[in-house]
C-alpha cells in the first residue's frame, strides 16, 4: 500500500530514522508545501502533542504560519488551554457536539460501520439481514450493540 509515492515499506524504515532526521525530512516537506501553495498554508492545531511538535517545527522553520484551534468544547481542559494559548487564529463550530448528535447521531470509528449499522436499522428486511449476516459487509461484533441502541449512529 502506498501514501503517495511513499509505500509502507518506506514508511516502517523511516521510523527507525534518527530525531534529527526525522526533523529534517518534516521541515523539507514544509517548505515543498509552503512553495507549492505560494504561503498560503496555515497548521491546523489541535493542542495535543503531535500537533505540538508539528508546530515547533513549522514555527522554527515559518514563524509567520497561522497556527489554527478549533475550539469544540470536547478537549481535556489542560490541552485546550495549552491550544488557545499558542493558536494564532481561533473558530469554533456553528453546531455545537450535542445538536449534532442530534441531527445525525453518533459517530463510531469506522464510517464503514456507521453505514452499516444505520442500514441495519433503517432499510428493509433483506439488506438487515445483509448488515446482521457474518460476511465481509456485515455489522462487527464489537458494533452489535449499537443496532437496537437508544439513540442514532451516523456515518
Amino acid at each position: 500500500m502506498a501514501c503517495g509515492s511513499v509505500t509502507y515499506e518506506d514508511m516502517k524504515r523511516r521510523q527507525s530514522f534518527p530525531l534529527d532526521l526525522k526533523i529534517r525530512l518534516t521541515q523539507a516537506r514544509i517548505s515543498e508545501w509552503h512553495h507549492h501553495w505560494g504561503g498560503e498554508i496555515y497548521l491546523s492545531f489541535s493542542g495535543g502533542q503531535d500537533s505540538t511538535v508539528l508546530l515547533d517545527i513549522a514555527k522554527g522553520l515559518l514563524p509567520n504560519i497561522p497556527a489554527v484551534y478549533c475550539d469544540t468544547g470536547l478537549e481535556s481542559p489542560e490541552v485546550r488551554e495549552l491550544a488557545l494559548r499558542k493558536a494564532d487564529v481561533i473558530i469554533r463550530p456553528e453546531k455545537s457536539f450535542k445538536s449534532v448528535i442530534e441531527e445525525y447521531g453518533y459517530p463510531v470509528p469506522s464510517k464503514e460501520q456507521a453505514l452499516f449499522i444505520r442500514q441495519a436499522r433503517h432499510s428493509t428486511e433483506h439488506m438487515r439481514g445483509v448488515r446482521l449476516g457474518d460476511g465481509r459487509y456485515s455489522v462487527s461484533d464489537r458494533w452489535r450493540c449499537l443496532v437496537d441502541a437508544p439513540f442514532e449512529v451516523s456515518e
